[in-house]
């Protein structure tokens, strides 16, 4: 039998593939359990041209707010700890851009950004996600961009996240 997705995502974790697909028992949460379909939160790119498009700058310290309030939200993208967060991130101001807008029961739950970082103790610098609420994000600082701009950074961003290599002009 086809999946077929809720807003429920349940108690999903550590049940297998063909559980979830399945209803999986346990589920108490989904009002379709046991109906033959996968309880999934729903999500939406985050555009160029969409109204809640925005890069943020921030420090390691309002990183570290986030990460407290990601970890206590339950959030699963995001910095293992605190303390693999401070070891990781150099003192550089750090760029938040979201990419994906996570839905729960029809409402907004959280941004998945990409951040752009660089690296504590070493030279170059650091891509990866992380979960945050939209009050949160909305309290950083956002850059003032126009149209191509947008572009600009967001194809940024894009290149970072395949791996940046320098390339010798020989």
């Amino acid at each position: 039998m086809d999946s077929v997705p809720c807003r429920y995502i349940g108690n999903q974790a550590g049940k297998s593939a063909a559980t979830r697909r399945a209803g999986g028992a346990g589920d108490s949460l989904c009002p379709m359990q046991g109906n033959g379909h996968a309880c999934v939160p729903e999500h939406a790119d985050v555009h160029t041209t969409d109204e809640d498009f925005c890069v943020v700058e921030a420090t390691r310290d309002d990183l570290v707010a986030l990460q407290v309030d990601a970890e206590a939200r339950g959030f699963g993208t995001r910095w293992s700890s605190v303390e693999a967060l401070v070891s990781g991130v150099g003192p550089s101001p750090v760029y938040l851009r979201p990419l994906l807008r996570e839905r729960r029961d029809g409402q907004l739950r959280s941004y998945r950004c990409l951040v752009l970082y660089s690296l504590a103790g070493a030279g170059g610098g650091g891509v990866t996600t992380f979960d945050v609420v939209p009050e949160r994000l909305k309290q950083l600082p956002a850059l003032t961009l126009d149209a191509q701009s947008r572009l600009v950074i967001s194809r940024m961003f894009t290149l970072a996240t395949g791996g940046i290599g320098f390339v010798s002009k020989d």
